[in-house]
């Protein structure tokens, strides 16, 4: 089973921050980070039967 780990660069360092959560830009940040995600599997050519998404920060997915 293959596990990909996304690390997010972003010039705002959307994720290097003090805290994870409760910043005024959360909606930003997370929808940045889900659009990577599917970014990835589209130029990769993956089509997935299930994306496991945990919590609300990966609902835009």
């Amino acid at each position: 089973l293959p596990v990909y780990f996304i690390e997010p660069q972003h010039p705002a360092k959307f994720f290097w921050r003090g805290q994870f959560y409760g910043e005024h830009d959360d909606f930003r940040r997370f929808s940045f980070f889900c659009r990577a995600a599917l970014e990835f599997l589209y130029r990769a050519g993956k089509k997935p039967d299930i994306i496991h998404c945990h919590d609300w920060q990966t609902a835009f997915i």
